[in-house]
């Protein structure tokens, strides 16, 4: 039977367990006034999920698979699910987000993207017109004449060409 092994945590995860805690004392003084005083309560929850994300004394999710024939079987450790902080995590959602605005909410619409960016220092204002002061940036959308209909198997929104 196989020995368990804990997991060793990640370089973020050793950075943060030795040096929050001075960034939490110095919160108020230094950062409290621009970001808000009780920021700090969500910043340290995020971190205690972070340190404990993938260490199987915290729990576990026993997965088997679902075919009669077959007994494979493993634990896998629970998860932190927090944006930003945790990398393999951020990726997870991030990865699923899009997918879900891929398959359930866009179009499917074949575009193309133009961009053109001037800086201001090389084109006068005069030239530049209506368009403001600040370094410019404008994007196109280029798409050909469509209209969208329902697909009768799935009902999801299609647009045809």
């Amino acid at each position: 039977m196989p020995v368990y092994v804990p997991k060793e945590q990640n370089v973020i995860q050793e950075i943060l367990q030795d040096h929050f805690s001075d960034f939490e004392e110095q919160y108020d003084d230094h950062y409290a006034k621009q970001y808000g005083k009780y920021r700090i309560i969500r910043i340290k929850e995020a971190v205690e999920k972070f340190l404990e994300c993938g260490d199987y004394s915290k729990g576990i999710a026993r997965i088997k698979c679902t075919n009669h024939n077959c007994d494979h079987e493993y634990f896998r450790p629970f998860s932190c699910k927090t944006w930003y902080l945790c990398p393999s995590c951020h990726q997870k959602r991030i990865l699923l987000f899009s997918e879900h605005m891929a398959n359930d909410v866009l179009l499917r619409l074949p575009h193309r993207q133009y961009v053109w960016a001037y800086l201001k220092h090389f084109v006068s204002t005069s030239e530049m017109m209506h368009i403001p002061e600040q370094n410019c940036h404008l994007t196109v959308f280029k798409l050909p004449p469509f209209r969208v209909q329902s697909c009768h198997h799935s009902g999801r929104k299609v647009a045809t060409f």
